[in-house]
């Protein structure tokens, strides 16, 4: 066995358990890739319905990606001392002693302070646009941030909406540090 197929197969022995519920564009579904008779139809989409309480830290102790289990897990949340949250998930959802604030636009009507849940529409679908909601979000967590608060951005799985908007704050935040730094050594 080559050395690419061993590192493989150990990091496939890693990966959690999961089945995986998948909803085609016609409503048809299969679990695990098996076909299931249903008889209502819905959207498309895939569910994951395994938990997973995971929290993974992106900027050590400061900015953290997860999936909704693990937002929801008040114990995760004290221990990696949390904050603020951003709720990409497109699921409603408060936590005791933290306050909600629906952002439904690019507009920061509040700026983060301690335990605020920021729950903000983004569609777990290819043409949703990130851009009104990218610069809100890096907007949040950059304050937060700056403030000493700890942020943890969720989607549903902590893949695909919450990963982008990560690297979207990431991007802006340190391109925008680089370009700084060039003109005021050009200077």
């Amino acid at each position: 066995m080559s050395i690419n197929a061993d590192v493989l197969c150990s990091q496939l022995n890693r990966l959690k358990p999961a089945t995986t519920v998948e909803t085609s564009i016609t409503g048809e579904k299969s679990i695990n890739g098996v076909h299931v008779h249903s008889s209502t139809k819905s959207f498309g989409f895939v569910e994951d319905t395994s938990i997973d309480l995971t929290l993974s830290p992106i900027l050590p102790d400061s900015l953290y990606v997860s999936s909704i289990d693990a937002a929801l897990h008040i114990p995760a949340l004290t221990d990696n001392r949390i904050g603020c949250i951003i709720n990409l998930s497109g699921q409603s959802y408060s936590l005791p002693s933290w306050r909600l604030i629906n952002c439904d636009s690019s507009i920061l009507s509040e700026p983060p302070s301690d335990h605020i849940l920021y729950e903000i529409e983004c569609l777990d679908l290819v043409e949703q646009p990130l851009d009104a909601i990218g610069e809100l979000c890096s907007n949040i967590i950059g304050e937060a941030l700056s403030n000493n608060i700890r942020v943890l951005v969720h989607c549903q799985l902590g893949a695909s909406r919450s990963v982008s908007i990560i690297i979207w704050y990431l991007m802006t935040r340190f391109a925008v540090l680089r370009i700084m730094s060039l003109f005021s050594q050009s200077v």
